[in-house]
């Protein structure tokens, strides 16, 4: 049993203990898995949304070069050996071993990729129902949190038209843990996701441990599991298969009263009084609320919020809620708003996990430099560098780098070209431009538009020349350079002279819808002036 899931097996001894029948289980998982990874891609292209990402993974797959890709993870291993013995010599915990680079067409990860491995062989084996816990690959990004709503619901109408029944459906929604994340999100969606029919839902956000993503009280979310299903699958009347479930609110005198399903034998208030309800006006400013018990119902208010539209429950990683039923089953986190939340906090400095993105003397640079950092509406991390390959000179063969997160910094994909390729670069319009041997790409600058989701991206070529790209596909891929540097000199025969960024923190900027360069013009003789800006760029 030591590879088996200790959830299903006790999941399945419950129901052997009540149906006194033999209960065999097929165990299919991969830990910390994206659930799209295990939805078929056919049903997934459906979705735009989906789609995108599926893409996404495919243009993913084109750009990696796994050469370059080994020896960056080499360099990386390397360093984190060298960071494993100056830990333990100080007594501190190890560093995360750097993963291993793959090929992302079979990365685990991948759309689909668990489907077509590990469920699309069962087919079409008979089974009476499917338990599933995932969801916790899912909370790194907003993007990928809000996504679940759509994904689960997804998944289980693509499993059940692949057996052809409608297979019978629990799972379990994410256990408490203190990280900063977009947990709430994904166990929103799961309750949400409750509307498909012949479903049910184990809430475990009072079993799981604070530290550590995998509870030790697996009895527990076994039997919670079983209880919907002896209920609802088997027809064994139970006195409650569910906790509490948010059923309606209504606003009155200052007071939201919620109204719960399956406030069976009653609500109560386990371990002294209610806890963990918040309250906010229209400023959208929670308050820590009072929360009573009125027969199914519960009342919540705040003085200070005397005019309330809003209430949430457990609306946390780690909650400390308290509300039950009758016989002891905890009730769903909620809210009774759609509002979006600030993104959560960043870590404490000594809770960083440090990576190295731009590492010199790898992969043929000399040295890196120049390093931004962006990150897209979607949650996406872009870090971009200069790479200096002849030399550590400002003049020389130098490129732009750039490296994308999805999972909100905690890996990131090889180091790819992004601009011009410099002189090894056959296809670079400009690389005999003047006669010269090297070209110089530099001072590269990103400015992600909010709004739109698209990424302007604008460097210089020979201190010379100012050049402008842009992605929409979430810096994936970039639009073939279109050179501005017409657009930003100064008239007059002593204007000529290079053109370099300003300082970063004027270096460009969005104005009436127009994009500024950040470029200036040095002028002969020494003297300076900055370009005008809103040169029409326009998005």
């Amino acid at each position: 049993m030591g590879n088996f899931s200790a959830v299903a097996y006790f999941f399945a001894r419950d129901l052997l203990d009540k149906l006194q029948t033999p209960v065999g289980m097929i165990n299919s998982s991969w830990g910390g898995t994206d659930i799209a990874s295990w939805t078929s891609e056919d049903a997934q292209v459906k979705i735009p949304e989906l789609k995108a990402q599926v893409e996404r993974w495919k243009a993913e797959d084109a750009a990696f070069k796994p050469d370059e890709a080994k020896a960056s993870y080499e360099k990386a291993l390397g360093t984190w050996k060298t960071r494993v013995q100056q830990a333990r010599a100080a007594g501190n915990p190890p560093p995360r071993k750097p993963q291993e680079p793959t090929q992302p067409s079979t990365d685990q990860n991948h759309p689909a990729n668990l489907y077509n491995g590990m469920i699309s062989p069962l087919l079409p084996y008979g089974i009476r129902g499917v338990i599933w816990y995932q969801g916790e690959h899912n909370t790194s990004t907003e993007e990928k949190a809000r996504l679940y709503e759509k994904q689960l619901p997804l998944l289980v109408q693509d499993w059940r038209a692949r057996w052809g029944q409608e297979l019978p459906f629990a799972w379990v929604q994410l256990p408490n843990l203190d990280r900063k994340d977009f947990r709430p999100i994904v166990r929103e969606a799961m309750l949400k996701s409750l509307s498909v029919n012949n479903t049910g839902m184990a809430i475990t956000v009072d079993v799981g441990e604070a530290n550590d993503n995998h509870p030790r009280n697996k009895a527990a979310v076994g039997n919670r599991l079983a209880l919907w299903a002896l209920d609802r699958v088997y027809h064994q009347k139970l006195p409650s298969y569910s906790g509490p479930l948010p059923a309606e609110h209504k606003i009155e005198g200052g007071k939201v009263t919620v109204t719960f399903n399956h406030a069976d034998q009653g609500l109560k208030a386990k371990d002294g009084p209610l806890r963990d309800f918040l309250i906010a006006g229209a400023d959208r400013q929670w308050k820590s609320a009072t929360a009573t018990i009125a027969g199914r119902t519960v009342v919540v208010s705040n003085p200070e919020v005397p005019q309330p539209v809003a209430v949430r429950y457990a609306w946390a990683g780690n909650p400390t809620g308290n509300l039950v039923n009758g016989v002891g089953l905890p009730a769903s986190p909620f809210r009774t708003d759609d509002w979006k939340d600030p993104a959560p906090a960043a870590p404490a400095a000594n809770e960083v996990e440090k990576t190295d993105l731009f590492v010199g003397g790898e992969n043929g640079v000399s040295l890196y430099r120049i390093p931004g950092i962006v990150v897209t509406p979607k949650g996406t991390v872009l870090a971009y560098c200069e790479a200096r390959r002849t030399s550590a000179a400002d003049w020389g063969e130098i490129e732009v780098h750039l490296r994308r997160s999805t999972d909100g910094g905690r890996t990131f994909s090889p180091a790819q070209h992004v601009a011009h390729l410099g002189a090894r670069d056959e296809g670079n319009p400009h690389k005999k431009e003047g006669g010269e041997k090297e070209q110089t790409v530099n001072n590269p600058v990103a400015i992600v538009d909010a709004k739109t989701g698209a990424i302007h991206f604008l460097y210089c070529l020979n201190y010379k020349r100012c050049f402008y790209m842009r992605s929409e596909d979430d810096g994936l891929t970039f639009t073939a350079p279109v050179e501005i540097t017409a657009a930003s000199k100064v008239s007059g025969p002593s204007a000529t002279g290079r053109c370099w960024p300003p300082d970063r923190d004027m270096a460009s900027s969005f104005r009436m819808a127009a994009l500024s360069s950040p470029c200036g013009c040095l002028r002969q003789g020494g003297r300076s002036r900055p370009l005008r800006d809103g040169h029409d760029l326009q998005r």
